[in-house]
């Protein structure tokens, strides 16, 4: 949720229409979830760009921590298009 969050977030203070996907995988017992925009991409927290869309950039470093309770992993990318953001969890085996 704090993924699509975030990607409307930067979307808003676009200029552009921005698109948002979420695809949502579940294969060798990971569930994966990549959300992908059209937005100008990842920048630094210290960045002005990222004071500018009203966040301090901790969302993600949340995001990150909760991630790695439930022994998974965060992927976050810059694309030549926006910005894909990708969590990989393990499920309970049955």
């Amino acid at each position: 949720n704090e993924l699509v969050v975030n990607a409307i977030k930067v979307l808003k203070q676009g200029s552009k229409e921005g698109q948002i996907h979420v695809h949502i995988a579940y294969a060798n017992s990971n569930l994966t979830v990549t959300v992908t925009d059209n937005g100008p991409g990842f920048v630094s927290t210290e960045s002005t760009s990222t004071k500018q869309l009203g966040g301090t950039g901790q969302g993600l470093q949340k995001i990150q921590e909760d991630i790695a309770i439930l022994g998974g992993a965060l992927d976050l990318q810059n694309t030549d298009n926006g910005a894909m953001c990708t969590v990989c969890v393990p499920t309970a085996q049955e």
